[in-house]
């Protein structure tokens, strides 16, 4: 996977798919064509929120309407990679320089409601490799993980019936890092917006206690409230 600069990567709404770098100083994110990251969205106010980047500290400020960090409103706070923004209907995802994406695992919103409890509570970081093509595949986007396989955008085409090496990094209970690896067979690859490609992974065998524990808890958990 690439090396990225500071930026927001939008995950869901208008650009979707796009990376936008963060300069030196205050980045102004708006529905205004005087903000310095611009978005045509009525949900959007015209100066919603700001980044503020000194250096390798990067701030998250609220501006004039309301933002959610990881599923929680706030006014202020320091930025981590992989962090989740939510504003005027726009998802975007915090990647700090150099890093590799962190990912979510959900959705985090259902129609218009917020989650009781939010699928993306289960933070991994994911990367994938083809055998057959011998290089990553880039991910862009987690869309669903099941028991018997996952969906994803990536930039990259891979060809059906491909096998693909995924490979979850998350922590248990105690808060130990596990690493799982699973494999699967792509089942499908479709061309989407932005040049970027629907990929649905099937797995060779479903996700389990025994193979995958950690992966398996989280499933489990969803499983109770939807």
């Amino acid at each position: 996977m690439r090396q990225r600069d500071f930026c927001l990567v939008v995950m869901a709404g208008p650009c979707f798919g796009e990376t936008i770098p963060l300069r030196e100083g205050k980045n102004v994110i708006g529905s205004h064509p005087t903000a310095d990251i611009y978005f045509v969205s009525s949900l959007l106010a015209a100066a919603h929120f700001n980044i503020v980047r000194q250096g390798k500290t990067v701030v998250l400020e609220r501006d004039g309407g309301v933002t959610w960090l990881n599923n929680s409103p706030v006014d202020r706070a320091a930025l981590k990679d992989g962090d989740l923004i939510f504003a005027g209907g726009i998802l975007f995802r915090y990647v700090k320089e150099g890093s590799e994406a962190y990912f979510f695992v959900g959705d985090l919103f259902y129609g218009r409601e917020r989650r009781r409890y939010p699928r993306f509570t289960a933070a991994s970081k994911i990367s994938a490799y083809l055998p057959q093509q011998k290089e990553k595949l880039e991910i862009l986007l987690v869309r669903t993980v099941g028991r018997g396989g996952m969906g994803l955008f990536s930039k990259q085409n891979a060809i059906l019936g491909s096998s693909v090496q995924i490979h979850f990094c998350s922590m248990d209970l105690n808060e130990t890092v596990i690493t799982e690896a699973i494999t699967g067979i792509v089942a499908s690859c479709v061309p989407w917006d932005n040049s970027l490609f629907l990929i649905n992974v099937s797995f060779q065998e479903p996700v389990s206690e025994n193979d995958q524990p950690n992966l398996y808890h989280y499933l489990h958990e969803l499983e109770q409230f939807f």
